[in-house]
Order: structure tokens, then C-alpha cells, then sequence
């Protein structure tokens, strides 16, 4: 009776562990298995207690095993096995001696880390390409930070975690690389702007709500968890979003269930990634940022340069808008060596939408607003708000424009900076240069 009770105990202990175990004597018989290595090598335990190990494993995978064990080699190492149907598996393989019913007995624990290797051979094979052709996906650079933050995102795209991107630039195309590159790629990538999401809007946008569960609900409605079910919730301009609701999104973050307005508790099986263009450090320390959010939302980030600190990059960006611009009815021209060289000097401060804004009105008109590159703008006619005979209204928006830049660049790119000596509220300034 104690016998069976430790038999059932050992079993029941084995069947609760994720990896597969094998229990076999000195004579290579199987005494025990689990029913996660059933599951992994599609066998039957009844079928294989008291039978030989050669059932179970190749005779190749026997002979590394034993070799390894016989000559004391490190206890972890990998085998090669196929299963039903010719499947290749590559196992990762754990030995040791344990004591079972009062006899000495070894123990074999494998783990299927098949996935895990075929990621590292395409990753191998995606930076190779990467390498080559100086892009991923719509990113374009062959600078040193641009590489670096290519790396970081093949290595987020390997984990199913938090990811907080800062940066001026390129956040929505990063995330959409960690997405694409990620086993979860055929799921939905969601995109939110939480700028544009007000407090009294947030539960019913991000959880959904039921009919009737307030007025004018006239019919169900799912939220963004629901819409970005397996897939990506891209959060962009996160640190626009009040403490109010960043309390209500902490709760998704730390254990995945959110309620619809009316409904049921509901779990959130998706990847948040979230994206801003502020440091936290002054947010923190005035309240507006909540610390247990913040630490939620920053388990691994990415900070992406702006284009000022890649300037290398701009020839293969002018040569990037080219190509993809070539069908359209667009006279594409060569840059002039004098204007290439104050453009390299330029610093850029609406990045690279500002460039390809620069390119078009140049390809469409033959003229470029050159006294935006000169070191004082202040001092030269040559703007189009002097030479072209323009409405009000056109030659405002191109004062505003030129200007806006022009104070952008004194910051190197630091919005709220400019934003304070202008005098206007952020949002006018993002406003302003989405109208180029």
C-alpha cells in the first residue's frame, strides 16, 4: 500500500511539471514517465513502462546521452530526435541519479527548445539580410545607432513582453518590426492614440461596453483589448494619458482582466507595447506619472535617435524616398553637392518626415526652403514668403512653418522646449508640422 501511495505521489508530482521526465534503471528500462514527454514524443506510457529507452529515444541520441553521463560532461546539452511523421525536434537533455522506491535510478528531463533554435537560425539569417540591404521593414539606416536599434528589435521580437520605445521618430514603424518578426505576426497590430482619448471615453475605448450599460449604447460594442485579441496593442503618446487612467490600465498590465462597461471580467491576451517622446524623470517626480505604472509599462524599452544623431543616414534616405516615389508623377532630381552638404548640416528638427516633406517640394517645384540649412535663417530674403506672391494665409503657414523649424532646431528637436518659448501648448506644435 505505501508503495502505491509514493508511486501515485511521484506521479502526480511528475505530471505537474512542464518539462517531460523519464525514470529509468541501470539496465535502460523505463521504470516512469510523465505525461509531457507523451505529449512531446507522441507515445503511450503504459505502452513503454519496463521497455527499453531505445524505444523512446534514436540509438544516436542514447549514445550522447550515455557518453556524456560516462565521462561526466556538463549535465545540460542538446539531442536531435524525430518523431511521427518525420518531425525534427532539437531537445534540450538534463541527467541526473535520484532515489525512487528505495533504489538508485536515473532521471532524464527534456525540454522542447525546437522554436527557440529555429528563431536564432532566421534571426542569424534576418541580420544578414538586414546587413545587406541597410533596412527592416519601412526603417531605413546603415549608421551605428540604427543598427543597434535593428538588433534590439529582432532580439524584443523573441519575447512575449512590455516594451516602452522613446523617441522623436520612427516609434509606430518599430513596433510594428517587433510585431511583424514575432510569432504572434498573423494577429492584429492595434493602434491607439492616447493623446486623442479622453478621460470620460476611456473604459468604454479600451474595455468595451454592453448594450444598454448607458445611454445611447444601442448595441454591443468590443473594446481595443478585444480587437488586439493574440495579437499587439501599440500605445502611442502613453505619457499623455492622466493618472486616472493609467490606474485603470495598470490592472490590465499586472494580471490581464478588464471588464466591459455592463459585461463580465474578461482577460486580455495581448502584447502591450507603448511609445513616447518624453522622459519620465520630471513626470515621476511632479505626480503626473504614476511609478507602478511606469515600471509596468518599462520592463524593456528601445530608444530610437533622432535623425540629427544619424546624419550618415540621410543620402540613403533621400535614395529611400526616390525609389518608393518613382511612379508617381514626380521629377525626380539630382541633390546638388553644395545643397547635400547643408542638409547633412541641418539638424533636422522634424526628423525624417521633414525630410521627405523637404524632397517632395523640391522634386515638385525645383526649390527647396534653403534658408532653413543656413546658419542664421533670420538674415536671408530667399524664403517663399518673400519670392513667391503668396495669399495671407499661404505666406503665414510657410512663416509658421520656417519658424516653428527654425526654433526646433535651436532645441535640436526638443518640442516642449520649443513649445515653451513660442508660447503655445505642445499639441500646436505636433499640429502645426502634421499640416506640412
Amino acid at each position: 500500500m505505501r508503495i502505491q501511495q509514493e508511486q501515485k505521489r511521484f506521479y502526480d508530482l511528475a505530471n505537474a511539471a512542464i518539462e517531460g521526465i523519464v525514470i529509468h534503471d541501470q539496465n535502460k528500462k523505463i521504470v516512469e514517465l510523465n505525461s509531457a514527454i507523451e505529449k512531446l514524443m507522441q507515445c503511450n506510457r503504459k505502452e513503454l513502462i519496463h521497455k527499453d529507452l531505445s524505444e523512446l529515444f534514436s540509438e544516436n541520441s542514447l549514445k550522447i546521452i550515455f557518453q556524456r553521463k560516462s565521462k561526466k560532461k556538463k549535465s545540460v546539452y542538446e539531442i536531435q530526435e524525430k518523431i511521427l511523421y518525420g518531425k525534427g525536434l532539437v531537445l534540450e537533455i538534463r541527467t541526473q541519479s535520484i532515489y525512487y522506491l528505495g533504489e538508485k535510478l536515473e532521471m532524464i528531463s527534456v525540454q522542447d527548445i525546437t522554436n527557440t533554435r529555429q528563431l536564432e537560425k532566421q534571426n542569424l539569417s534576418l541580420r544578414a539580410t538586414i546587413a545587406s540591404s541597410h533596412r527592416m521593414g519601412d526603417m531605413v539606416g546603415k549608421s551605428q545607432p540604427m543598427k543597434h536599434v535593428f538588433d534590439q528589435i529582432i532580439k524584443f521580437s523573441a519575447i512575449d513582453e512590455t516594451v516602452l520605445i522613446y523617441g522623436e521618430t520612427g516609434k509606430e514603424l518599430a513596433a510594428k518590426n517587433i510585431h511583424q518578426l514575432s510569432e504572434k505576426s498573423n494577429k492584429p497590430f492595434i493602434i491607439v492614440n492616447c493623446a486623442a482619448v479622453p478621460d470620460t471615453l476611456f473604459e468604454s475605448t479600451f474595455f468595451g461596453y454592453t448594450k444598454g450599460s448607458f445611454t445611447n449604447a444601442l448595441s454591443n460594442n468590443i473594446g481595443l483589448f478585444e480587437k488586439a485579441s493574440g495579437g499587439v496593442l501599440f500605445l502611442d503618446e502613453i505619457a499623455d494619458l492622466s493618472t486616472h487612467m493609467q490606474a485603470k490600465l495598470l490592472r490590465v498590465l499586472e494580471n490581464g482582466e478588464y471588464t466591459p462597461l455592463g459585461g463580465k471580467t474578461k482577460y486580455a491576451d495581448i502584447r502591450i507595447i507603448s511609445a513616447s517622446n518624453k522622459k519620465f524623470n520630471q513626470m515621476l517626480a511632479d505626480g503626473s506619472m504614476r511609478e507602478d505604472f511606469y515600471h509596468r509599462l518599462n520592463v524593456i524599452n528601445l530608444d530610437i535617435p533622432p535623425l540629427r544623431k544619424r546624419k550618415e543616414d540621410i543620402p540613403l534616405l533621400i535614395q529611400e524616398f526616390s525609389l518608393k516615389n518613382q511612379s508617381k508623377k514626380m521629377s525626380i532630381k539630382p541633390i546638388p553637392g553644395a545643397v547635400l552638404e547643408q542638409m547633412m548640416a541641418y539638424n533636422w528638427p522634424g526628423n525624417v518626415r521633414e525630410l521627405f516633406n523637404e524632397l517632395r517640394r523640391y522634386y515638385f517645384t525645383g526649390k527647396m526652403l534653403s534658408a532653413a540649412y543656413s546658419v542664421n535663417p533670420s538674415e536671408t530674403l530667399t524664403l517663399p514668403f518673400f519670392k513667391d506672391r503668396l495669399s495671407l494665409k499661404d505666406a503665414v503657414y510657410e512663416f509658421e512653418t520656417h519658424y516653428i523649424n527654425y526654433i526646433l532646431n535651436h532645441h535640436e528637436g526638443d518640442k516642449n522646449a520649443a513649445a515653451k518659448e513660442l508660447g503655445v501648448h505642445l499639441r500646436t506644435i505636433y499640429n502645426k508640422l502634421k499640416k506640412e
